[in-house]
């Protein structure tokens, strides 16, 4: 996990109320390599998941060769990585409401 984003939750873990506690949370990487996101986001997690942030399980995106799927403007390019982040959003989707307070 870069400094700069574990900086950032360490500052906002010192609020109170905890601002990450009972909130859904959903994690991807992109990174120029094939495994570098993948430590990322296991550390990632096991950070906001002690801060009581409810984080989705499945499905785990990894984009690795970022570099190869999208184009200069930044625009993804590749399907089957377009495919699994849409999974990835109907999946957060109904996360969300599964973890929203019934009336």
């Amino acid at each position: 996990m870069s400094g700069v984003l574990k900086n950032a939750i360490d500052w906002l873990s010192r609020a109170n109320p905890q601002p990450f506690k009972g909130k859904p949370a959903a994690i991807l990487s992109a990174t120029m390599g094939p495994l570098e996101g993948a430590r990322s986001q296991y550390d990632l997690l096991k950070v906001i998941g002690g801060l009581e942030a409810n984080v989705l399980a499945k499905p785990e995106v990894f984009i690795g060769a970022c570099r190869i799927r999208f184009d200069e403007q930044g625009a993804l390019t590749d399907e089957a990585t377009r495919k699994i982040i849409g999974e990835q959003m109907v999946a957060f989707r109904s996360w969300i409401r599964q973890l929203a307070p019934k009336s």
